[in-house]
C-alpha cells in the first residue's frame, strides 16, 4: 500500500469517530470514486468551458438502503483552463463532500423531498443529509484557491504551477436517511427526491430518485 493511501484511510477513520462523537450517531460516508455515469445521470456545461456532473448509483432504493452521490467537476476544453473562483451560488445550503471541515472542491449538493425542477429549488429547504449540529463546516463556499486550472479534457487540477500536485475535483459521498433539527436520523420514507449538484459559476445539475415501500 502507498503511504499517501495509508494516510487517506486513517484520516477517514479519525473524521469518522470525530463526527460521530460531537455530532449525531451517523455521519456522511465518504467511499473511493465509483462511476455511475448512465445509471441515473445529469450533465450540465457552464459558459467557462466547465462542465458538472451529478450521478446516482440507482433510481430506486428501498428504505435504509445505500445511495451513492458522485459529483464531478471537468474542463471541456482540449487545453488547459484556467478558471477564477466565484461566489455565483444559485442554491443556499449545498453541502460540501470534502469531510466536512475543508472546502477544496468547487460544488456542493443537496436533497430536497419531493419530485422538482432546478428552476424551483432556491425557495426550498433542503433536507439535513449532514449532521446538523456540525452543518457549519460543511456548507459550500470559498475554496483554498483563487484560480483552478485545469488539465485539458480532464477534472484533475494542479495544485501548484510546477504540477507537483494534482487533485480530482470529484467526490462520493453515501447516505441512508437525514436528520431533523432535532437530531433525529432516519431513513428516507417512500417517496420521490430531488438530488442537486451545484458549482460557484452558478451551474446546476439535479436528478431523482424514489424510495419504494
Amino acid at each position: 500500500m502507498k503511504h499517501g493511501v495509508g494516510i487517506i484511510i486513517i484520516a477517514l477513520a479519525l473524521i469518522s469517530t470525530f463526527v460521530g462523537t460531537v455530532g449525531c450517531s451517523k455521519s456522511v460516508a465518504h467511499a473511493v470514486y465509483m462511476d455511475y455515469e448512465g445509471v441515473n445521470a445529469a450533465v450540465s456545461k457552464s459558459t467557462h468551458g466547465l462542465s458538472l456532473t451529478l450521478a446516482l448509483n440507482a433510481k430506486a432504493y428501498q428504505p435504509g438502503s445505500e445511495i451513492s452521490i458522485i459529483v464531478d467537476e471537468q474542463n471541456t476544453l482540449s487545453t488547459e483552463n484556467r478558471v477564477r473562483i466565484s461566489y455565483d451560488w444559485r442554491l443556499n445550503g449545498l453541502v460540501t463532500s470534502t469531510f466536512c471541515n475543508t472546502n477544496n472542491y468547487p460544488f456542493g449538493v443537496a436533497v430536497y423531498s419531493g419530485d422538482y425542477p432546478a428552476d424551483k429549488l432556491a425557495k426550498l429547504k433542503p433536507l439535513y443529509i449532514s449532521d446538523p449540529r456540525i452543518m457549519y463546516h460543511c456548507i459550500a463556499g470559498p475554496t483554498n484557491y483563487f484560480t483552478y486550472i485545469f488539465k485539458p479534457l480532464s477534472d484533475i487540477i494542479w495544485l501548484r504551477a510546477d504540477g507537483a500536485e494534482l487533485s480530482p475535483m470529484k467526490d462520493e459521498i453515501k447516505i441512508h436517511g437525514y436528520w431533523t433539527q432535532s437530531c433525529e436520523f432516519g431513513n428516507f420514507e417512500p417517496g420521490v427526491y430531488t438530488v442537486a449538484a451545484g458549482d460557484e459559476w452558478g451551474t446546476l445539475a439535479v436528478v431523482h430518485f424514489t424510495v419504494t415501500e
